[in-house]
Formats: structure tokens, C-alpha cells, sequence
């Protein structure tokens, strides 16, 4: 797995969040999603990927 730390503005209320993640999860190899609005911040778990 590889975590990618993202600063996203923007995001005022949990609301936010929600949709920051759902949009997230729609992309292939994303496993979890995690925004947080107070820290303006997504974490984002990917798959390892073979190469």
C-alpha cells in the first residue's frame, strides 16, 4: 500500500469531506480515503502497484 498526503482548500464542513472522498473512491486502485477539513488534508490509501 502507498499513502499519498494531499492539502486540499476548500473544504468547510463534513459535507465537503463526504464528497472529497466519494469522488476519491470512484478512481481505480484508491482502497481508502480519509479527509479531514479542519487540517485541509486528504490521505489517500492506494494499492501497490506492479511494475
Amino acid at each position: 500500500m502507498e499513502k499519498i498526503i494531499l492539502k486540499v482548500n476548500g473544504m468547510v464542513c463534513n459535507g465537503c469531506e463526504n464528497r472529497v472522498e466519494n469522488a476519491f473512491m470512484n478512481i481505480d486502485g484508491v482502497v481508502k480515503v480519509n479527509a479531514n477539513h479542519k487540517k485541509s488534508i486528504v490521505t489517500v490509501t492506494l494499492k501497490k502497484r506492479n511494475r
